[in-house]
């Protein structure tokens, strides 16, 4: 649903980094220390990016081309870097650094997106409910 609506609405997808799924991934022996790791599973893994990138309209960043971009350059919200100036963040620091810089109420003016069942329910609407 998120490259859908990143292209019908024009904006950039940001690829979320490799983690840990639940329940995903074969857990697998590390042959240098003999510790079991589970693999960290990606957008890549589960997509096409090379492909999702042709689309003419749709513009498709890593996470940490995103930071590199945006957060580096002082761009996010009062110009808070990422810890440590790190730009490759996954898991919980990752999560936590975008919490603080993330606009927690955006102003959706009255606007939504609505994704019909079919292509014939486009309908023009100006309040309330709609059944698809």
């Amino acid at each position: 649903i998120m490259v859908v609506t990143a292209h019908a609405m024009g904006r950039t997808l940001v690829i979320p980094p490799e983690n840990n799924l639940y329940l995903l991934g074969k857990p697998i022996k590390d042959p240098l220390t003999g510790k079991i790791k589970h693999k960290r599973l990606g957008f890549a893994d589960f997509f096409d990016l090379s492909l999702l990138k042709t689309h003419q309209g749709l513009h498709v960043i890593t996470m940490e081309e995103f930071l590199r971009q945006e957060a580096m350059s002082g761009r996010l919200k009062d110009g808070k870097l990422p810890p440590n100036n790190d730009t490759k963040l996954f898991g919980k620091n990752l999560w936590d650094y975008l919490s603080t810089v993330s606009d927690f109420e955006p102003e959706w003016n009255n606007a939504i997106l609505a994704i019909p069942k079919t292509k014939n329910a486009l309908i023009k609407h100006s309040g309330g409910s709609i059944d698809f």
